[in-house]
């Protein structure tokens, strides 16, 4: 399905938006953060390939993103 170049500055956008975080964290905190971001580094050039057709490629995003809601969520109840 194509959506156009709105829809596709959009995606590039919000990948844009979620690689920066992912490698902000992976910096500070290391740990499975950095392979994490190589995992989607790599999705990240099948998803420009293919477009957003895989289930794989959505899954690892959404995966990303919960352990990024997780991680803050951890940062916060630490620091009370």
């Amino acid at each position: 399905m194509d959506f156009g170049l709105y829809a596709m500055l959009l995606q590039m956008i919000i990948l844009g938006f979620i690689l920066n975080l992912i490698y902000k964290v992976q910096i500070n905190v290391k740990s499975i953060f950095i392979a994490l971001y190589a995992i989607l580094m790599a999705h990240l050039i099948i998803w420009i390939e293919t477009g957003p057709t895989d289930l794989v490629v959505f899954l690892f995003y959404l995966i990303t993103i919960i352990l990024l809601i997780y991680l803050v969520n951890i940062k916060k109840v630490s620091n009370k």
